[in-house]
């Protein structure tokens, strides 16, 4: 079943990524037009903390958090878990994205990621105080880029167990638990609201405008495909620590997709 988490800022929130900024010591992960993103893993590790605190709540036994664990969230180096996760994107980001290119070509420019950057996202300052003179300790000012209050991002995610099942239930309540997250959350940053509501939009839909009964020995049949959230189809090259997605999706690989679901 396919599903939108989105995630809604209510105080200066900032999910720490690698600055290549030399003027940010902190940064949050943006795409190359300048958009924020939050990488689904962050939020994956909260949700899985969360619904552990649920169940301790719940008084459940350790094998029994562990195997609803493993259901939602796999078993790190065995099984994946039942979730399929999507990278949050600020709300209506495809539609954003397609503008800024348009306008780009358009007016032969180029908007500055900075730009996109300042419409969300804010940089903040902060030392650490000497206790004994009450003075900024040396070095100790730190500069981080942080959300913006109010600021809505949203992950399409697919939920492979039922609906009545216990794991998902334990999900849901760990979707409403989960309030706070990333750098100073303890400091009076990182505050949000997280919901989770399905996504009929997204349903997968298969129909074939064709007559089956009419179709001949070496008669074609065109497909078309449309990505939905990033994918790699893998292409090792010379660097064995590299995988480079390869530009093309090979007819054997959509083969085996469609025999997956044939078998389901």
């Amino acid at each position: 079943m396919n599903y939108i988490l989105s995630l809604e800022t209510i105080s200066y929130t900032g999910f720490a990524d690698i600055s290549n900024n030399t003027f940010i010591d902190t940064d949050i992960s943006y795409d190359e037009i300048g958009l924020p993103m939050i990488k689904s893993r962050r939020i994956k590790g909260l949700l899985k903390e969360s619904c552990i605190e649920i169940m301790e709540l719940k008084e459940k036994s350790d094998s029994e958090m562990q195997t609803i664990c493993n259901i939602l969230f796999g078993e790190k180096g065995k099984t994946e878990g039942c979730i399929k996760w999507g990278n949050f994107y600020v709300a209506d980001y495809k539609k954003i994205k397609e503008e800024i290119i348009q306008y780009n070509q358009q007016h032969n420019t180029t908007i500055p990621a900075y730009f996109c950057q300042s419409v969300h996202t804010e940089t903040i300052s902060s030392t650490a105080i000497h206790h004994a003179n009450k003075s900024a300790i040396h070095n100790s000012l730190r500069t981080i880029r942080v959300l913006q209050p109010a600021k809505k991002l949203v992950a399409h995610i697919i939920i492979d167990t039922d609906k009545t099942s216990e794991a998902f239930t334990y999900f849901k309540l760990a979707v409403k638990n989960l309030q706070e997250g990333g750098i100073n959350r303890n400091r009076g940053l990182g505050n949000f609201i997280l919901t989770l509501e399905e996504d009929p939009s997204m349903e997968t839909k298969m129909s074939l405008n064709i007559d089956l009964d009419n179709i001949q020995d070496n008669d074609t049949i065109q497909l078309i495909y449309e990505t939905i959230q990033p994918i790699v189809i893998p292409n090792f090259g010379s660097d064995p620590n590299t995988i480079q997605s390869a530009d093309i999706l090979p007819g054997n690989l959509l083969r085996g997709v469609f025999a997956k679901f044939a078998k389901k």
